[in-house]
């Protein structure tokens, strides 16, 4: 199973491999396409644990005040409740692993399956943000 989403003004899409149904909620497959500049700002995950892959390009990922560029066939983990940032630098395919699954139902809530539908209201996003524990306040 593949299903394209589109972040709502951007050109950056997520592509969900394999959700909870899938691997009987173990985990979701996630595979960012991010254009020059696009990736995260500060969040952190209550719910999940997060690996990211870098397949193709260059991402600088910022975790606790760190920052460390990841090339092609890097990886990083970021725990739980770990404050991270990601952004690429030219162009950038990463694959996001995030166990248990559950995050994809996040970017079903706020990622059109067609490229110029508008996003959801602001009321639809928070109550996203709040069924999936993202915390994007960056503290």
């Amino acid at each position: 199973m593949t299903e394209l989403r589109y972040f709502p003004g951007s050109a950056q899409t997520i592509e969900i491999v394999l959700d909870s149904a899938a691997t009987a909620g173990a985990l979701a497959l996630l595979t960012l396409r991010m254009p020059a500049g696009d990736g995260a700002p500060p969040h952190r995950h209550t719910l999940e644990d997060e690996t990211l892959l870098v397949r193709e390009g260059d991402v600088v990922v910022g975790l606790d005040g760190v920052e460390r560029t990841l090339a092609p066939g890097d990886a990083i983990f970021l725990a739980r409740g770990a404050l991270h940032a990601f952004r690429s630098v030219a162009g950038a395919v990463v694959d996001v692993v995030a166990t248990p699954a559950g995050l994809e139902e996040f970017f079903r809530a706020v990622c059109p399956t067609e490229p110029e539908s508008p996003g959801p209201d602001e009321a639809t996003v928070a109550a996203a943000l709040d069924r999936a524990g993202l915390d994007f306040s960056g503290e």
